[in-house]
């Protein structure tokens, strides 16, 4: 349990910086420098977000996926009739990703 908690953690750290680094580009304010030294944890975060989506996501939501992104999983789920599913993306989409997303809505 520890260890999903863990990955779900650096998955919204990751999340959040990736989103910070998002804004700056909308703002044409990210510089070459700073996209070349962002582009490592972009990386990192792709490659958190698959392996939290075939692992934990996939004991959380018991079931297995679908898609290889855990964003891509909660979108399908916000579109299911009802059910435990759709609150529990409800949750995390409205409270945990998009806040910090530049167009507000992060599960569409």
């Amino acid at each position: 349990m520890t260890l999903i908690l863990v990955l779900f953690y650096a998955l919204w750290i990751l999340y959040v910086l990736g989103m910070a680094f998002y804004r700056a580009h909308l703002a044409k304010r990210l510089t070459l420098f700073a996209r070349v030294m962002a582009m490592p944890f972009i990386v990192l975060g792709v490659v958190v977000d698959v392996v939290a989506n075939l692992t934990a996501a996939s004991i959380v939501f018991m079931e297995l996926p679908r898609e290889w992104l855990v964003t891509t999983r909660l979108t399908r789920h916000l579109h299911d009739e009802g059910g435990w599913r759709r609150t529990l993306a409800r949750s995390i989409c409205h409270c945990m990703l998009d806040p910090f997303d530049p167009r507000g809505e992060h599960c569409r």
